[in-house]
């Protein structure tokens, strides 16, 4: 994750910016969040950490639609446009 406050650039692209980090954190915590932690091992619960970390918001479209928790398994976590 890009660190928006060591960005330099035009004001509109650092709110860009700080909006696509913002997404990105938002979309993070919704989906750990909705973890079964009780029920996961200490190995699946990194797993799905790992997979949580790796997830993005598309660059594009900050306003895309979020990965919903409940449908959350690990694997492409990217936000899709919406259609």
């Amino acid at each position: 994750m890009t660190d928006p406050a060591a960005f330099t650039g035009s004001v509109a692209a650092h709110r860009r910016l700080f909006r696509r980090v913002y997404l990105e954190l938002e979309n993070r915590i919704r989906i750990f969040a909705s973890l079964p932690l009780t029920s996961l091992d200490s190995l699946s619960l990194q797993k799905k950490l790992d997979d949580i970390g790796r997830t993005t918001v598309d660059a594009e479209d900050d306003t895309a639609t979020p990965v919903s928790p409940a449908n959350f398994r690990g694997g492409d976590l990217t936000r899709q446009r919406p259609s």
